[in-house]
């Protein structure tokens, strides 16, 4: 976990790290998926930085986009 960062410096390192495609509380199951860097990152009043939240994408798209991300910034 990363500390002392101002929120636009957390999503910096958010862009610059790799992400991963997770579940919502319902499960593999559901229609959604979350994105979110593969190490947690913080900004500087403890909020977590997530690509996108529960219900916000589909899987497919999700899968889509950390795929294109991470070839990015290999």
């Amino acid at each position: 976990m990363l500390d002392n960062m101002d929120y636009l410096e957390a999503q910096n390192k958010a862009l610059a790290t790799k992400w991963k495609v997770g579940t919502c509380s319902s499960g593999e199951a559901c229609w959604c998926r979350t994105i979110f860097p593969v190490d947690k990152i913080t900004d500087d009043n403890g909020e977590e930085i997530f690509i996108a939240g529960q219900g916000e994408i589909s899987k497919v798209f999700a899968e889509h986009i950390v795929k294109i991300h991470n070839e990015s910034i290999k």
